[in-house]
């Protein structure tokens, strides 16, 4: 494990445990870490927070309308996942929000430009969630970072 980063556990972590009793158990060791994602810590120079780890890849969900996304946040994510080596893929929801003559790459075409899978996504309640317009996520571990909230997140 690096320095400045704390012992605790975190989402994704593997571990040995032991049975103490009947539904109890107790952690004995965190095992080490293949991948993680993680950040500066604030106020404190060479430390960081754990976010989660081994994780396979990240995907970051913006909506496309409603509310606008922060494409700052967004890069934000990005540079934190680079630094980590994480692979990741952006999901932009909403699209069906867009007025016909709009195209979704005015908002996100800069990301694939630069090598980033950007997935489509219609909000449309439908049985199964939303449709998909171009699904690049893999089946993995992933994080899975609505920004926007509610219940209309389609990836």
């Amino acid at each position: 494990m690096k320095s400045g980063f704390t012992d605790l556990l975190v989402a994704g972590d593997r571990v040995r445990w032991r049975l103490t009793g009947p539904g109890r158990g107790v952690i004995e060791e965190i095992l080490p870490r293949d991948t993680l994602l993680s950040r500066p810590r604030p106020g404190s120079p060479g430390s960081e927070d754990l976010i989660v780890a081994n994780p396979d890849q990240a995907v970051f969900v913006f909506s496309i309308r409603q509310p606008e996304p922060s494409l700052r946040l967004l890069d934000r994510f990005l540079v934190a996942a680079e630094v980590n080596e994480l692979p990741s893929i952006i999901c932009a929801n909403k699209v069906d929000l867009l007025d016909a003559d709009e195209d979704p790459a005015r908002v996100f075409g800069l990301y694939e430009d630069i090598g980033y899978p950007v997935d489509l996504y219609e909000r449309r309640q439908r049985p199964g969630g939303g449709q998909p317009a171009r699904p690049a996520a893999r089946e993995a571990e992933r994080v899975d970072r609505a920004v926007g909230g509610g219940q209309d997140q389609a990836c």
